[in-house]
């Protein structure tokens, strides 16, 4: 009989925050939100231009730029690499875009040598869709 103690795996404490989503710093906060728990999509310019270059490898000389050139899957990819998102709220109409960003973003880190943790997803039948998406990252 082996009498080797098994260490317990260290868990990160998790901590909810509320993405404001396309949120400019100088923008009014679209809901009443406590300040200390938010996050503003504005303060990570990293994530627009990994949404840029996400949203980029889909397209080759021959083709002519969209009007729109990103997708919702290439920010919410973007958000997932940047942020190190652990746990993401989510309507179920939106299910499908984060399916594609999770793809997305693991070729992206794939591509890139980079860590990526697919984050947990909880489908939340009541939430409202007002700009700000509930997260969980790391302490």
């Amino acid at each position: 009989m082996n009498n080797t103690l098994l260490k317990p795996i260290p868990q990160a404490v998790l901590q909810r925050k509320l993405l404001l989503l396309n949120g400019n710093a100088h923008s009014p906060i679209p809901v009443k939100l406590d300040a200390s728990n938010v996050l503003s999509e504005a303060n990570f310019p990293e994530i627009r231009t990994i949404a840029c270059l996400i949203a980029a490898q889909r397209w080759t000389d021959e083709m002519h730029s969209p009007d729109i050139f990103t997708e919702p899957a290439d920010w919410f990819a973007a958000r997932m690499l940047v942020l190190n998102i652990r746990r993401l709220e989510i309507a179920p109409h939106n299910l499908k875009t984060i399916k594609t960003a999770i793809l997305r973003a693991k070729t992206f880190a794939t591509q890139h040598k980079r860590p990526f943790r697919q984050p947990e997803i909880r489908i939340v039948l009541h939430q409202e869709d007002n700009g700000v998406c509930p997260i969980w990252v790391a302490e």
